[in-house]
């Protein structure tokens, strides 16, 4: 309490503490002494000398004479205030690891490293998948694979990955969803702990598989209408004046092969009398002044 021993002795609970916590520190003793035995609580005590609080253990043991007469009740108490701190540190840690995983955008799964059961998943890959979690808890992982044939190879990928790497980065490998739909996936696996298991994150690609077929596609419409245009097409670096790209058509109105091109610049080709013309309205894009120009050339 705070207090020195000659102050303490004769006095009770309710001399140093509010009513409310010396009846719980009296129900613990009278608990006790029902038990016959020792127990142990934890009480939080706010000392009276500078008004401090503490977090105390204590063991509470009724105490008898020889004759069996009961005296008292002998309290042994240890702060544990430090630990009681850790314990809620770790507890607000545990709780934002629960959120964050229910709430990530990728599917999370924890997979045993011996069995490849999956020990548990977040919100995420029940939605992924079509599963619901109590479904695939407990199960292999071969259920989400399109085939045993697909399960072999990315079992054999993982493994060279783990063994060379020590974890499976950005592996790209195709997937089955509950309703058999086949979607591409990204998957980075690393080890939880010393062999306790693998936490596995699989991120659906889809989208951005789309985008990329989407860009491949214009870009092959874009080289198509650029090498048959009937007209000579270049592109420029405009502060070089290096040539970059060029179509054929445009390399038979100048003379030059297409490797020729490729180490010329546009002054290089430019009539002397056009050159300087060329080079205004070539600054004017630099600086922005202009989007385009249109002008005839001597080559």
């Amino acid at each position: 309490y705070g207090a020195p021993e000659a102050a303490i002795i004769g006095k009770t609970d309710y001399d140093f503490v509010d009513r409310k916590l010396a009846d719980f520190f009296r129900q613990n003793d009278l608990a006790a002494i029902a038990a016959g035995k020792p127990t142990m609580n934890e009480e939080h005590v706010t000392y009276a000398d500078d008004g401090h609080a503490e977090y105390v253990e204590t063991i509470k043991t009724p105490i008898y004479s020889n004759e069996g007469q009961f005296i008292g009740v002998l309290g042994i108490g240890r702060d544990i205030t430090e630990r009681k701190r850790t314990e809620e540190a770790l507890r607000q840690s545990q709780q934002l690891l629960a959120m964050t995983f229910a709430s990530l955008h990728d599917a999370i799964f924890i997979v045993d490293v011996d069995t490849t059961n999956i020990l548990d998943c977040n919100p995420r890959a029940s939605d992924m998948f079509g599963y619901a979690r109590a479904h695939m808890l407990g199960r292999t992982t071969a259920f989400l694979h399109v085939d045993n044939a697909a399960l072999d190879e990315f079992r054999g990928h993982l493994r060279r990955a783990m063994e060379a790497h020590g974890s499976l980065r950005a592996f790209e490998f195709r997937m089955k969803r509950k309703d058999g739909t086949v979607f591409p996936t990204e998957h980075n696996v690393i080890p939880l702990g010393q062999s306790l298991g693998w936490v596995s994150v699989v991120s659906d690609i889809t989208e951005r598989k789309r985008a990329e077929e989407a860009l491949q596609e214009s870009e092959k419409r874009y080289r198509i209408l650029f090498e048959q245009a009937a007209v000579g097409v270049a592109i420029i670096e405009t502060r070089s004046g290096q040539f970059v790209t060029i179509n054929q058509r445009y390399c038979d109105l100048v003379g030059y092969t297409l490797e020729e091109m490729k180490t010329l610049t546009f002054q290089a080709i430019t009539h002397p009398a056009d050159l300087a013309a060329d080079m205004g309205k070539m600054q004017q894009l630099v600086e922005r002044k202009s989007s385009d120009f249109l002008m005839e050339n001597r080559y």
